[in-house]
């Protein structure tokens, strides 16, 4: 099938997003989509800006919704602690130019997120075992909060780093320690001149990831940002050096936007009935029913046009696997896995979910070298079966991890909430 052309998707998502039903609107969720980036984002004093963050985010998602097996990328989010504060599955795509799908090693630690009906949740630093958001960055001033102070971001803005001035700050007070006890002269803070200022001056490297230096030679050719501080002016000055220039990085002011701000509401036609006991076995790659469900959901209302219908013409597959029906076409989803289970080999195993003309999900498949293998459903052994919905939530709110109502944990929750005459518990 032949991909659309790049900028034909940003169109796209601007039109299905005037197609959305209120409940699902940008404007009431509060979640932003491709035209709502416009704030800029520090990882580890990294710079991205809102340019760059969209156009990876909108490459992620036409990822996501592509028929491309050989790609690796987006992944699944893996971090259950970053995903429990949003009660749907997430996705991310890397914040770097070049994607190798067959190199995993070269993409860096920084990703867009998003969620599989493409809204966007941020940029986050992906850690071994857990990941952080990176810092939301605007220019506007927010006079609501209770302390103004307290979302304030100020920092030294060089070309694609910036450099926050509390970390430069504590680089200036190792910079005087170490000049009162340095005892051989090629060492860091060395004195330099500063043009139209009288006395001495000192410069000293910065770091990514806030690291304070502690002792460099002064010929390290890898060195590229610099403070200095004059004896003279009293004054902090930050600015990046290349073989030819050295260009000042200013000081700016900016507005931290906090993270809260993303709604975890549902519409009704999202809400995924799932079996939290249960789940598929893909030669020891597990997808939760969870999982499955939001995706067999997302395809139903995505083919029968009740829900981006202005995608159906492109991004959905009508294939015909003999091995999954011999006589009918069936629609085939790409299944995505975190990154912790992404194949170095140039054999790359993928997994789709494939669902009849009728809007049923025929089952989950595992495809390697043209040949399709069904997986396997378990349950927990323990305990019965339940049957579980996600529910609106307040992300400004703090709820007790019940699992179902009036359980161990005394928690208050809503029985059979999707029935018009629920009726809270207590």
């Amino acid at each position: 099938m032949r991909r659309p052309p790049f900028n034909l998707i940003g169109l796209l998502l601007n039109t299905f997003s005037q197609l959305l039903p209120c409940s699902a609107s940008p404007s009431s969720q509060g979640i932003e989509y491709v035209y709502d980036i416009k704030n800029n984002y520090v990882c580890d004093n990294f710079f991205f800006g809102s340019d760059r963050v969209r156009r990876s985010y909108i490459t992620g998602c036409n990822e996501l919704w592509n028929d491309n097996l050989a790609r690796q990328f987006p992944a699944r989010l893996e971090d259950k602690n970053f995903v429990g504060r949003i009660q749907r599955t997430l996705f991310s795509w890397p914040l770097k130019n070049s994607v190798d799908s067959s190199d995993i090693r070269s993409v860096g630690d920084y990703r867009t997120v998003f969620d599989i009906y493409c809204r966007f949740y941020g940029v986050i630093i992906r850690g071994k075992t857990s990941h952080s958001s990176c810092i939301e960055l605007s220019d506007s001033i927010d006079t609501n909060v209770i302390s103004p102070g307290s979302n304030i971001y100020r920092g030294y803005k060089c070309q694609t780093m910036m450099f926050r001035e509390t970390y430069v700050q504590a680089s200036l007070k190792q910079a005087k320690k170490t000049k009162l006890k340095r005892s051989r002269l090629k060492k860091y803070p060395v004195k330099v001149s500063r043009p139209g200022e009288d006395g001495d001056a000192y410069e000293w490297p910065l770091f990514p990831n806030n690291i304070i230096y502690k002792s460099y030679g002064i010929l390290n050719r890898h060195l590229k940002y610099f403070a200095s501080y004059s004896d003279v002016g009293h004054d902090v000055q930050v600015y990046e050096k290349s073989k030819y220039a050295k260009r000042e990085c200013p000081l700016m002011t900016k507005t931290i936007v906090s993270g809260t701000r993303h709604s975890n509401s549902i519409s009704p036609h999202e809400r995924v009935v799932h079996d939290e006991k249960k789940s598929y076995d893909c030669s020891g790659q597990i997808f939760t029913d969870y999982y499955i469900q939001e995706v067999n959901t997302m395809m139903r209302n995505v083919i029968s046009g009740r829900y981006y219908s202005e995608f159906k013409n492109y991004y959905y597959r009508s294939v015909n696997i003999l091995k999954i029906d011999a006589i009918n076409k069936v629609w085939a989803w790409n299944l995505r896995v975190p990154e912790t289970e992404f194949q170095n080999s140039g054999a790359i195993i993928s997994y789709i979910l494939a669902m009849n003309q009728a809007y049923q999900m025929v089952g989950i498949y595992q495809v390697m070298k043209g040949e399709y293998a069904q997986c396997s459903t378990k349950y927990e052994s323990t305990g019965s079966s339940t049957n579980s919905m996600v529910s609106d939530l307040d992300l400004n709110q703090v709820y007790s991890p019940c699992k179902r109502c009036k359980d161990d944990t005394g928690c208050s929750c809503e029985e059979n909430w999707h029935d018009p005459k629920r009726q809270k518990t207590t």
